[in-house]
């Protein structure tokens, strides 16, 4: 019991004194005199700590979140700064993608000089599974080859007849030279080309209007220029003897591309045209979309 009232007073006694207001004041240390004085309380002074201290987080958060002054702070990013480094990786993602297209683009095109037919794939990241797994993988029977070669065959075809069709009634077409057609398109033997026997030395005139987008020299083929016109039409001009245009040049319609053959001499001009001496052999491609096209059909030579 006299713990209880021992505790009881020591408690009274520190609230009493924690309520008690004390004089704080400031005097002049010559005279003495009292400048300034306040009463307050510890509880008061405590309180008033505690609203200051309130009041001065209040403040410093506004001042973060409304002020730029956290972009100022090292190992803070903004918002802004998010957006931007999200914005970036898009675009290197993107670029990525369009690289990649553009590989699978020059590949078809190497593969369209080489004269084998390109692979239609909408991405380039299909180009591994879908033009080698089935085919290494799993080993075709003699009877699925000839039902899938009589379907690829039909729809060729159809390809062909609606490119054909397309071709006749968007394009105008220049005649590239006047001569004679020695060898026809024929898919079945893989021959996706013309081959026109011309005048030795004849000017090879651009079919339409386009850019040059490849040239090359090989012993088989000579010279050869490859132009890109509208629509994904591509038209390729073989055995030149002489080529008049670099990559990157822009054409016309009719515009001369190069020459074929040799340039005859007085004497040759006097042997007749018929005379393979005297007459030279332009090999001609036109391709639409990937798809080869039969240069006949809306060309006379």
């Amino acid at each position: 019991m006299n713990a209880l009232i021992k505790l009881y007073n020591i408690t009274k006694h520190i609230f009493k004194n924690f309520t008690h207001k004390h004089k704080v004041s400031l005097n002049n240390p010559r005279g003495g005199a009292t400048i300034w004085h306040i009463f307050i309380s510890p509880m008061n002074f405590t309180l008033f700590f505690m609203v200051f201290s309130l009041l001065l987080f209040i403040i410093n958060l506004s001042i973060i979140i409304y002020t730029p002054i956290i972009d100022t702070l090292p190992g803070y990013r903004n918002i802004k700064s998010k957006e931007m480094i999200i914005s970036a990786v898009m675009r290197i993602d993107s670029l990525e993608n369009e690289i990649a297209i553009w590989d699978s683009y020059r590949d078809n095109i190497i593969r369209i000089m080489d004269g084998k037919a390109p692979i239609p794939l909408d991405t380039p990241a299909q180009l591994d599974t879908a033009a080698l797994t089935y085919r290494d993988v799993v080993p075709r029977s003699r009877e699925d080859s000839l039902f899938r070669s009589e379907i690829s065959d039909s729809l060729i075809t159809a390809k062909e007849n609606k490119l054909r069709n397309e071709a006749k009634s968007s394009y105008k077409l220049y005649t590239p030279v006047q001569g004679i057609v020695t060898k026809q398109y024929n898919i079945a033997d893989d021959f996706r080309a013309i081959e026109v026997s011309v005048t030795a030395f004849s000017p090879i005139l651009s079919i339409e209007r386009g850019k040059v987008i490849f040239t090359s020299w090989s012993p088989e083929e000579g010279n050869i220029i490859q132009i890109q016109h509208g629509d994904g039409m591509i038209s390729i001009y073989k055995k030149l003897s002489q080529s008049i245009k670099s990559v990157g040049e822009n054409v016309s319609a009719g515009e001369v591309l190069g020459y074929i053959g040799e340039k005859l001499s007085d004497k040759d001009k006097e042997v007749p045209e018929t005379d393979t001496k005297t007459s030279s052999t332009l090999k001609i491609e036109i391709w639409k979309e990937g798809n080869s096209i039969n240069p006949e059909n809306y060309l006379s030579f």
